[in-house]
């Protein structure tokens, strides 16, 4: 999830002025140990939610929605990756929210 946050604010920064809609639409978290050993970048939810509060980049705080698809684990056979994936998206959407309206304040 943090590194699809990452890459659509890159996309909106060019207009700092205008109103942004974000809405992130899954069932599974970011996984920053899985980034890691592909040798990416890793992110937290400090330098994620740095790039969404109005200031240095934006004049207009963006607004950020959350949709979780519903749970599949009955149907795959990774159960226990799958539900983890699935809970992290939880875990690290609700937090992104919250700090995200707590810079604003």
């Amino acid at each position: 999830m943090y590194g699809g946050l990452v890459k659509a604010s890159l996309d909106f920064a060019s207009c700092p002025d205008h109103l942004k809609l974000i809405v992130v639409i899954g069932d599974a978290g970011y996984d920053a140990d899985a980034q890691r050993q592909r040798g990416h970048k890793v992110y937290d939810i400090d330098s994620v939610v740095q790039r969404y509060v109005r200031g240095r980049r934006l004049n207009t705080q963006p607004i950020l929605l959350f949709i979780r698809a519903p749970n599949e684990v009955d149907t795959v056979t990774g159960k226990e990756a799958y539900q983890k994936a699935y809970d992290d998206f939880r875990s690290q959407g609700v937090p992104s929210s919250k700090a995200s309206m707590l810079q604003r304040e």
